[in-house]
């Protein structure tokens, strides 16, 4: 598959934010909302969106 112009415009800091954000959700509607938010924001795919919601990475000092 290959990635739209909009998704590889996010920064890692980016990602930090909503990885930071998942962490912190308890609900199945709390996971959906942030998700749309990740398309909409950036408008992106459902595909592109879950790619950035179900990401995994690790920060190093």
């Amino acid at each position: 598959m290959e990635w739209s112009e909009n998704l590889k415009s996010i920064t890692i800091w980016q990602l930090r934010e909503y990885h930071i954000r998942k962490s912190k959700l308890k609900t199945g509607s709390e996971f959906k909302a942030l998700a749309r938010e990740i398309r909409d924001s950036h408008n992106l795919t459902d595909q592109e969106a879950l790619a950035v919601f179900n990401s995994t990475f690790e920060i190093r000092d």
